[in-house]
């Protein structure tokens, strides 16, 4: 397969930047109604508490990952050269997240984020210093990039980010995001003979799409909204009502993109002035020489024969965000969503679609509670696991 090998200098180079903070990449210099309003309908939410103007307006929890995230844009003018952070030409697939809200988000806000490296692992070869967080996270997120890996036998090493969002204007902190991704070698395996390798696209019949579009009808009635839910009104073992999303399509893709920011969305000149400053990012597309990068992964079938799968996949924020939204709906307009961890554990292809199920799982103090997240496949194979923790209003005397 292919030539390109993760080698111990490229991981000694990534270590250097550890512990080391630097500004992030922010995507809004204002948040505005507007860009909350297609940040949830990238996620295929509508409930009215992201769109209703007037002071209730806020964001979806998981916008908080457009403070961290922008396009890699260059001026022609800049002399700006890059290494890849380390990994010059590796793939990266994503592990997980870990997300901590301090407070929501709303039109008027300006943020400010920085972000600091703190991890850079090799699951065979630790090393003093290459992890400056808790053990138990690192443990699933060796957990999740290996079962998720496309060669069950490829070696990985662990890139953790940790992403800081305070107010510009008062430094009230807003919230923080730890990402976890495996960076792999480009062409592992063959994507026929590897993990994934038995995946055809979903074919449905007609009764399997009447089920989508009619559990797609039911599900608002669902959403709790602006009745209270209180903690003493919740038991361990409830269940949350089930969201669906898909089936994934381009379609699907195209709107996360228009909603939330990505690194290489971008076109014409100034792709070109990102391409000939990160030239160990960019492949050709043998037939037609045009020039790919790796945000095209989820859509191009050459891009994901590099990352060794047999077909796109879902974005790591969509995923994500489609939990949150799970917990958003059930915990209604006063509840507050405070912690949100996803682990992935098998990529979405193109073509399938997700069951999100959520089960209280403990009642914490404080009138919070924590909810056992999964997503798993039409079919009912396993997408990703998670908790949430929720502060819900206690009933008043």
């Amino acid at each position: 397969m292919g030539d390109l090998k993760l080698t111990r200098d490229m991981t000694d180079e990534a270590r250097r930047g550890l512990g080391k903070e630097r500004p992030a990449r922010k995507h809004w210099n204002e948040i505005t109604a507007d860009t909350i309003r297609y940040f949830a309908m990238a996620l295929g939410d509508d409930n009215p508490r992201w769109y209703s103007p007037g002071h209730s307006l806020v964001a979806p929890p998981t916008f908080l990952w457009t403070a961290f995230m922008s396009p890699m844009f260059f001026p022609s003018e800049s002399p700006v050269r890059s290494r890849g952070g380390g990994f010059p030409g590796m793939q990266a697939i994503f592990a997980g997240a870990r997300f901590r809200f301090d407070r929501p988000i709303r039109p008027g806000d300006r943020l400010r984020a920085a972000s600091t490296r703190i991890g850079v692992v090799d699951p065979t070869r630790r090393v003093d210093g290459d992890y400056l967080g808790p053990e138990d996270a690192l443990r699933s997120a060796v957990t999740a990039a290996r079962a998720y890996h496309p060669d069950p036998d490829g070696p990985f090493v662990l890139q953790i980010e940790e992403h800081r969002c305070v107010d510009a204007d008062t430094g009230e902190p807003v919230g923080s995001l730890i990402e976890n991704a495996a960076r792999i070698e480009p062409e592992a395996i063959d994507p026929a003979k590897g993990r994934w390798g038995g995946f055809t696209p979903r074919r449905y019949t007609l009764e399997e799409i009447e089920r989508i579009e009619g559990h797609y009808l039911t599900e608002a009635a669902n959403r709790r909204g602006p009745i209270p839910r209180r903690r003493a009104d919740v038991t361990v073992g409830e269940r949350l009502p089930t969201l669906v999303k898909g089936p994934l399509t381009l379609l699907s893709l195209t709107a996360m993109f228009i909603g939330a920011p990505a690194f290489f969305n971008l076109t014409d000149r100034v792709l070109y002035n990102f391409t000939s400053r990160f030239p160990e990012s960019v492949k050709r597309d043998p037939e037609t020489n045009i020039a790919v990068v790796p945000e095209e992964m989820h859509w191009h079938p050459h891009m994901a024969t590099q990352l060794s799968m047999p077909a796109g996949i879902d974005l790591g924020s969509q995923r994500i965000g489609w939990l949150a939204h799970l917990v958003t709906d059930w915990m209604g307009d006063h509840g507050e969503l405070t912690a949100l961890d996803v682990w992935f554990h098998r990529p979405m292809f193109l073509t399938e679609t997700a069951w999100c199920n959520g089960t209280v799982a403990e009642l914490l103090p404080d009138g919070q509670v924590r909810v056992d997240l999964e997503l798993t496949t039409f079919d009912g194979e396993l997408l990703s696991t998670g908790s949430a923790t929720v502060r819900l209003p206690r009933r008043t005397s």
